[in-house]
């Protein structure tokens, strides 16, 4: 175990309950450091532009798709005036300004959107037709529940539902 910081010592127990310590080894301490510069490693931006138009992942969203992306992005914007968006590889998300936590993803397929409500509380949102549970099937981690976003009356429906996610983010504080 060169060079970390681990100290051995050497336990004996006597009758009595009587017990000793001895450090076994130099008492020097000896820096972690390489000798290497250090550098920093900065995470990959992503740009939205370039998500829509498919350089990150393998979906081409149509001119349709990418028109209601941007009018939904426009309207949680005006809704929640606390949420910032952050655009990631495979979906751009929503997230609380003052702890980072997520409120919602998006996920532009080639003909919808599929919007991810971020909360793992199964009793917060009611599967319906329109509210997919999907806590046993594949995703991206990020909450148990899904709805596809392919008109503004979809969008019209998902805000509602947004905004419990968003409340029971703001009432944990």
């Amino acid at each position: 175990f060169q060079g970390l910081p681990v100290e051995l010592y050497e336990i004996r127990k006597y009758q009595d309950e009587i017990v000793t310590l001895n450090r076994i080894g130099d008492s020097t301490t000896k820096s972690i450091d390489s000798g290497k510069p250090k550098t920093r490693t900065r995470l990959s931006e992503y740009v939205e532009e370039d998500y829509l138009n498919g350089k990150y992942h393998s979906q081409y969203p149509t001119d349709d798709t990418k028109r209601l992306w941007k009018q939904f992005k426009e309207i949680i914007e005006d809704t929640f005036e606390d949420v910032e968006f952050r655009q990631k590889k495979i979906y751009g998300g929503f997230y609380l300004r003052d702890d980072g936590s997520s409120v919602c993803t998006l996920e532009a397929l080639k003909n919808k959107i599929v919007l991810a409500y971020s909360t793992s509380n199964m009793n917060l949102l009611e599967p319906s037709e329109f509210v997919i549970d999907v806590s046993n099937k594949g995703h991206h981690g990020i909450g148990n529940f899904q709805s596809s976003i392919e008109s503004a009356d979809d969008i019209a429906k998902a805000i509602p539902l947004i905004s419990k996610v968003y409340q029971s983010k703001k009432e944990k504080k």
